[in-house]
């Protein structure tokens, strides 16, 4: 037997990088879970970035057109679950991984989710850059939504009445986490709108716990209504340094259900005690102020001639009056005289034409009356004569006429005149007029002549 027959083959570095790389592609796509560290890009676009466990690293490249086309853009320190294959770099000899998905792992992936929604939430302007409302400084009534169960009541409440005694606490307890949380915290935020009388400012608080156990903090429909509360709402989510959508929409974001109590008690006992004292001081101030102010108005105006000369506003017009009075004494006999005079001088005239007038005004009437009557005269005869013709024709056709010789007119009940025997039946009513009156009768028969 030869000594190469006793010897393995041997392969050129050739034939061994193409049979491992026929391996390892023969193992198809696989899902590979890992953090990524030494993230590089190339001028191409293309990313090269080591996948790594607690013992060992993987080469991977995610090529430039699978890398656009991804939602979630690969960074250092991410943990995420990569779907590839793998190859083999032939000429350098090294096995890559090429990554055609990448998805977060774990919190990863709920953390990509949050960011989606806040990129919506901001396109429809839930989320903005205007301020939010007022925080009151002296609260009367504080609604508390937060968990029945946990310290975190118990922290607020006991923070509250520490600081501000003298506020009420309006305790919404519900879910702040699981399946009925959302439903829950949006539900005793609208009880909270409507309640009456109506809180000042909504605490909406919960502890710490894990991204996924914080996530109802990150429902759109909870920030909607978070934005669209009447009343100011102030959170604590304990948590650093993770951010909410609950916190991003509210009017105050605090780091811890106690921060958020302290917020809203910004006065305390012996801050309000000052605040009362500084605020009665300035108000006294004020009030002098604003008390000398007006005395040395009153004083200005009271000296001005208006208040202090009685004549101040009637001199000038007494002074005229008295010059007309003068005037009007001085003028009116003279004037008087002079119309007297030609009073005097209108009668005479009056009296020397009346006469005359009067003479010429009854001539002209005696006269008009004379021609009067002769031309009326002359009118009314032809019409007295045409008048007595027609009435002599007229009593010539009068149907009493024919009365007087002894002739009838029947009337029927109806009053029509009866001029057949077919108009009436025995036993009517009718009535006969004779020339000097009226017959009441019945008939008893009806005879019909031919």
């Amino acid at each position: 037997m030869s000594m190469q027959s006793e010897e393995q083959q041997v392969w050129s570095v050739t034939q061994v990088m193409r049979a491992a790389k026929g391996r390892l592609e023969g193992l198809g796509r696989l899902m590979v879970l890992g953090e990524i560290s030494g993230m590089k890009m190339s001028r191409g676009g293309h990313a090269f970035f080591k996948l790594r466990d607690d013992t060992n690293m993987l080469s991977c490249v995610m090529y430039a057109g699978q890398l656009n086309r991804s939602p979630v853009r690969p960074q250092d320190g991410n943990k995420v679950v990569l779907t590839g294959r793998f190859t083999c770099w032939m000429n350098r000899g090294e096995m890559q991984f090429v990554v055609d998905n990448v998805e977060f792992a774990g919190d990863g992936r709920l953390r990509m989710e949050v960011e989606q929604r806040i990129a919506r939430l901001r396109a429809e302007g839930v989320i903005n850059d205007r301020p939010g409302r007022s925080i009151p400084k002296l609260p009367e009534r504080i609604a508390l939504i937060t968990s029945s169960t946990g310290e975190a009541p118990h922290d607020v409440i006991t923070t509250l009445q520490r600081r501000f005694p003298l506020v009420q606490v309006q305790f919404f307890a519900t879910n702040v986490q699981g399946d009925m949380a959302v439903e829950g915290m949006r539900r005793m935020l609208a009880y909270a709108n409507s309640v009456t009388p109506a809180p000042d400012v909504i605490l909406l608080v919960r502890g710490g716990g894990s991204f996924e156990d914080r996530m109802p903090f990150n429902d759109e429909g909870l920030a909607r209504d978070i934005a669209a509360s009447r009343i100011p709402v102030v959170t604590g989510i304990g948590h650093k340094p993770d951010r909410h959508i609950a916190d991003m929409v509210s009017d105050l974001a605090c780091a811890t259900p106690t921060a958020a109590a302290e917020a809203v008690t910004e006065y305390t006992g012996s801050m309000l005690a000052e605040y009362l004292t500084s605020t009665a001081t300035q108000m006294e101030m004020r009030l002098e102020n604003r008390l000398s102010s007006t005395a040395r108005k009153v004083e200005s105006i009271a000296s001005r001639p208006l208040f202090t000369d009685s004549y101040y506003l009637t001199g000038e017009y007494l002074q005229s009056v008295d010059v007309l009075d003068g005037r009007l004494e001085r003028a009116l006999p003279g004037s008087l005289a002079r119309n007297s005079q030609m009073l005097q001088s209108e009668t005479l005239r009056l009296r020397q034409c009346g006469s005359s007038l009067v003479s010429r005004a009854a001539l002209m009437l005696s006269n008009a009356q004379t021609s009067f009557m002769r031309e009326g005269k002359a009118l009314t005869s032809a019409r007295e004569r045409e008048l007595g013709i027609a009435a002599a024709k007229l009593d010539a056709l009068s149907p009493l006429k024919t009365l007087t010789r002894g002739y009838s007119i029947t009337y029927s009940e109806d009053g029509h005149v009866v001029e057949s025997a077919s108009q009436v039946a025995s036993g009517d009513d009718i009535s006969v007029r004779v020339k000097d009156g009226t017959l009441s009768c019945t008939v008893t028969a009806v005879q019909k002549e031919d």
